[in-house]
């Protein structure tokens, strides 16, 4: 079978089966994120054994999906399974989630800035002060939330987000 009249298989045996799942299950498992996953296992499957290896645990997923919600066995399972395709995308493919380098950047630059705003604070001022504190961390914040978005771009326009 063709890479794409697989994907097209898959993604209709999803769509018949989100029907049966509750809306909040679909929310909290990401079960929306599976077509994502299916598409770029599917992009490196022909080089990847790993990934060749993962359209049958895909198809697995979607097989046992309206099922695998009721009980907490099952449930485990279909959560190990697809964590261990999503890592494997992020390890050997370096694909990362979306907005994860601007949470990332935005945590540093905060953390950078207080610190900045700490040695500011006690060299110019010779005491904790709370405003050149608070202008600091801002400006870290800031920054690291332009340089994280700029990254994610990147990341985007190389096909690298999941």
């Amino acid at each position: 079978m063709k890479q794409s009249e697989w994907f097209e298989s898959f993604f209709q045996k999803l769509d018949e089966k989100k029907d049966e799942i509750e809306p909040g299950d679909i929310r909290f498992y990401n079960i929306e994120r599976l077509p994502i996953l299916a598409k770029k296992t599917l992009k490196f499957s022909s080089e990847c054994k790993d990934c060749n290896s993962n359209i049958s645990k895909l198809d697995e997923l979607v097989t046992m999906l309206p099922q695998c919600m009721e009980s907490a066995g099952p449930r485990k399972a279909f959560e190990q399974s697809k964590n261990k395709i999503e890592k494997h995308l992020k390890t050997k493919h370096a694909h990362r989630f979306e907005n994860y380098f601007t949470s990332l950047y935005t945590l540093l630059g905060t953390f950078l800035g207080l610190g900045i705003g700490l040695v500011v604070s006690f060299t110019v001022y010779r005491y904790l002060n709370q405003n050149s504190l608070l202008i600091f961390t801002a400006l870290g914040l800031f920054f690291g939330r332009i340089l994280g978005r700029r990254r994610d771009k990147m990341q985007n326009s190389s096909d690298l987000q999941l």
